[in-house]
């Protein structure tokens, strides 16, 4: 079971990372494209100047010209409707300019320095006489060149609301999942519960002995709460103000009861501790969850070591083992649904801890620490209202 589990989780990492690649290679290719016909507009906008330029070169040259080639001329200089143009004699004096306000007053230095993005142009007026022509970018040149960016950045929003929408989708498919089975699996407890009270009834009317129907009854009590705490998943839970010491004084107690002499359980809690607002079955669900993780992770002897105390208005918990520790790779993986590194179990206990602390008691449950042969600290922080 855990190498399917395994290979599901596997799957899952593999999908999203192809869907990663396939969407960095068409944004990639996407910006290639566009860039390639920005570069390919802005050539063409070279080469209108490069044209203009020889219009200018060939009326000013004074030679005499047809007047069917000046209308030529004129029509080409009056032809350009976008591209900035700035024309400077060799003392810096504006010439001419096309598309430039005109209202303007920026001193020529200044004006000039606009268009230093392109190489001037020189235009061979006489023998020791040339203009410098300046141009810069059309505004719809400059469009397009900013528009690959802003499509880049409306196509990752789109991605990464994409897939958010997945992710919450599958979130709230593996909810109803867990309120359907929890309700599901408080539901068929109930009649085996009701049955086995009934069998206890007769048996001690059978004058069985009261040691051992006490002991039955401590079974289907512990049944009792093992159906409430299903019963509670997906429905809001009654909250009540409780002192949480004693509730981990009673999971501590259960625990331990059900383990090996060698692992120890020490406690330390400093005053004064709020009572906070808690459901008493679940948090002892949180516990005793918690208590049987270390208990595994210790190979035979071992110390698990609680400590509570209060830190910013919150109530915090911190368990700590001495077992054989977590990978730092997994700490994120740990309270997933599914994952275990046991070769038993469904790896849900700790899915369960994170969805009591967090959504029932808005709190907040996490690794604290963890090194390999040495152990594990488990964090909560819960508020104190």
């Amino acid at each position: 079971m855990n190498n399917r589990k395994r290979r599901y989780i596997d799957l899952e990492k593999s999908i999203f990372r192809i869907f990663i690649c396939i969407s960095m290679i068409l944004l990639g290719l996407f910006i290639y494209i566009s860039n390639s016909l920005v570069k390919e507009f802005s050539n063409e906008e070279q080469n209108r100047i490069e044209v203009w330029a020889n219009a200018i070169t060939l009326l000013s040259s004074g030679e005499e010209l047809s007047s069917s080639t000046v209308d030529l001329i004129f029509s080409v200089l009056q032809g350009n409707k976008a591209i900035p143009v700035l024309v400077l004699n060799q003392n810096d004096e504006i010439v001419m300019k096309s598309n430039v306000d005109s209202k303007s007053e920026i001193p020529t230095e200044l004006l000039r320095d606009k268009f230093k993005k392109n190489q001037p142009i020189e235009i061979f007026i006489a023998e020791n006489e040339k203009q410098y022509l300046y141009y810069d970018d059309s505004l719809l040149l400059k469009k397009l060149s900013y528009y690959p960016y802003i499509l880049l950045s409306v196509l990752l929003i789109f991605i990464i609301i994409i897939y958010t929408a997945i992710l919450n989708v599958k979130k709230a498919e593996q909810n109803q999942v867990w309120i359907g089975l929890s309700k599901e699996t408080a539901h068929q407890l109930g009649t085996p519960i009701s049955s086995l009270m009934a069998w206890i009834e007769l048996l001690k009317l059978k004058g069985l002995e009261d040691s051992i129907t006490n002991e039955l009854n401590k079974d289907v009590d512990r049944l009792q709460i093992v159906a409430d705490r299903f019963s509670k998943i997906g429905s809001d839970p009654k909250l009540e103000t409780r002192d949480i010491s004693v509730i981990i004084e009673k999971s501590i107690e259960y625990i331990s009861k059900r383990t090996s002499d060698k692992i120890k359980f020490e406690l330390e809690i400093k005053d004064p501790i709020h009572n906070i607002a808690i459901s008493s079955s679940l948090m002892e669900w949180v516990f005793e969850n918690l208590y049987k993780n270390a208990i595994d992770a210790i190979d035979r002897s071992g110390t698990i070591f609680t400590r509570v105390f209060e830190e910013n208005q919150k109530l915090i918990i911190e368990i700590t083992d001495s077992g054989k520790g977590i990978r730092k790779e997994n700490f994120k993986n740990i309270f997933k649904p599914g994952f275990t590194t046991k070769s038993r179990g469904w790896g849900l206990g700790l899915t369960l801890v994170k969805r009591i602390i967090e959504k029932y008691h808005r709190g907040k449950i996490f690794i604290k620490s963890s090194e390999l042969n040495s152990g594990t600290t488990f964090r909560m922080e819960l508020p104190i209202d």
